[in-house]
């Protein structure tokens, strides 16, 4: 692992469809179900998405074309619609879990199971080895990403975190939001990155774009993505 130390000029509607395309096509794949309970594949078709405020948003994204939520067993999912302006195929997307206990146990942060509701690693990450993953450390805490570039000046990122109680408010009931976004960008892999960067990460709705809740950080073990 590698330690390193707005506008959209496109027309509204075209925007928000591509947008909804991005959002309605998910795929369910794989079966996880705690004991009793519904199978997330199952979950995951049938349960529809609702489109959401940007009020309501769990992170401040300014370039965000739409937000959509669900309620999945155990954690409520959004998944946020990023513009693409480069030749790269494929959708830039956020997609966040806010994860409550299950059994009283706090499951712990696994790529897998991001990418499972991700429909799988999106291109041009489909076949990726997550071994050699870049980590860097902001005022929220750590986060992990693969990078991959096309040409002198165009980067797609594939990037991981985690935030908990101890570095921002969460939604009633849940202990930790896990992120898992790819944006592909022509640019530095800094603004690759931003959408999950420290000012979108620590708003919650309600309170005041990008404001932080960073002070006497807690940082769980659990924030390290695990194999």
């Amino acid at each position: 692992m590698r330690t390193v130390a707005r506008g959209d000029g496109r027309p509204a509607a075209l925007r928000i469809g591509i947008g909804l395309g991005l959002l309605l096509s998910l795929q369910a794949c794989g079966d996880i179900a705690p004991p009793g309970g519904v199978s997330l594949t199952t979950a995951q078709q049938t349960t529809q998405y609702t489109l959401v405020a940007d009020s309501q948003t769990l992170i401040h994204v300014p370039d965000a074309l739409l937000t959509m939520q669900r309620a999945l067993p155990d954690e409520t999912e959004q998944k946020i619609a990023l513009p693409n302006e480069t030749a790269v195929k494929g959708d830039n997307f956020v997609l966040l879990m806010a994860r409550a206990p299950v059994m009283g146990l706090q499951p712990k942060f696994q790529v897998d199971e991001l990418l499972q509701l991700a429909g799988g690693a999106p291109y041009p990450f489909d076949g990726a080895s997550f071994s050699g993953l870049t980590t860097k450390t902001d005022a929220m805490g750590p986060y992990f990403w693969l990078d991959k570039r096309f040409g002198v000046n165009t980067v797609c990122v594939l990037a991981i975190r985690r935030a908990d109680l101890g570095s921002r408010i969460l939604p009633s009931g849940t202990y930790a939001l896990d992120v898992l976004m790819r944006n592909c960008v022509d640019g530095p892999v800094e603004k690759a990155l931003a959408p999950i960067g420290a000012d979108s990460i620590a708003y919650y709705p309600g309170t005041d774009a990008g404001q932080r809740r960073t002070g006497n950080l807690n940082l769980s073990p659990l924030a390290a993505p695990q194999p």
